[in-house]
This record gives structure tokens, C-alpha cells and sequence, in this order.
């Protein structure tokens, strides 16, 4: 999904730098909740949402639908 790997390119490169306040907005409503929520997440992308959510919970990044 080209959605996740911009998403992660996109937080990686604002936290490299030196970015604190992030808004992530999204036009991906599957992306956005499997961020903000527990819902079901595939399994083919299971790691690449655990390594985002990585991200997002150790900064001030607000992510949001579009």
C-alpha cells in the first residue's frame, strides 16, 4: 500500500529534520484507523503499522482524515 510507505517516508523525514508538532493528514480512512484505533490490521501490513504507530507515539504527530 503506497499510502503506509509515504506515511512512514513523510514522519521519518519531518523527524530527521527536527520537526515537533506534526499533523498527518490522510485521505486514507483504512490507514487513518488502523493508526488511531485497534482495529484489524492484515497481516501484510502489520509491521509497517507497528513501526509508524512506533513513530507517532513517541512525538506530538496528530494524524486525521482528509
Amino acid at each position: 500500500m503506497a499510502e503506509i510507505q509515504a506515511c512512514t517516508y513523510g514522519i521519518t523525514l519531518c523527524c530527521e529534520i527536527g520537526f515537533n508538532n506534526i499533523e498527518l493528514e490522510l485521505d486514507s480512512l483504512v490507514l487513518v484507523n488502523w493508526l488511531k484505533y485497534n482495529s484489524y490490521i492484515s497481516w501484510k501490513y502489520f509491521l509497517n503499522i507497528a513501526h509508524i504507530k512506533s513513530l507517532i507515539n513517541y512525538r506530538n504527530i496528530t494524524v486525521r482524515h482528509i
